[in-house]
């Protein structure tokens, strides 16, 4: 179980958990990012995504491999699998759209986005806190919410 959206990490958890199991890796590197790609549209049935294809939408996540972790580069789709994160993404492309550049969206403004989730929450404790006054680490938690939103 694993609650992070980080499809890197579900790969490796992927792995882990597969040597868990039998002891070492059945599946390769290739093997597993083809399942995580191709695989899955295929088995979403989303034909025209999975592979960079024509006639296909132009789906593309492209990672920044000059982080010193990610060097010497002797296995790109090794290091796909087994090292990048999704903090390594440097552009996305969906449907042929630039939706993130240089690591930042580039639709949206992600601090508005972050200040009106830290609205939302602070108003989520605050009523939690009304309802039930022994939810003691609400207090400290609107402490941190607030002192989050005085840093923009």
């Amino acid at each position: 179980y694993n609650d992070n959206i980080d499809m890197f990490e579900e790969m490796r958890l992927y792995v882990m958990l597969q040597r868990l199991q039998y002891g070492r890796v059945a599946l390769s590197a290739r093997e597993l990012l083809e399942m995580a790609t191709r695989r899955a549209a295929e088995a979403l049935r989303l034909n025209d995504l999975g592979s960079l294809e024509p006639g296909k939408r132009a789906d593309l996540v492209v990672l920044d491999t000059k982080r010193p972790f990610m060097q010497p580069m002797t296995n790109a789709t090794s290091y796909v699998v087994y090292t990048a994160t999704r903090g390594d993404v440097y552009a996305v492309m969906v449907d042929g759209e630039l939706v993130v550049w240089e690591g930042r969206l580039t639709r949206v403004r992600e601090e508005e986005i972050l200040k009106k989730a830290l609205s939302a929450t602070e108003d989520l404790f605050e009523r939690a806190l009304l309802k039930n006054p022994f939810l003691k680490v609400l207090p400290r938690a609107l402490k941190v919410l607030r002192a989050a939103r005085e840093l923009d």
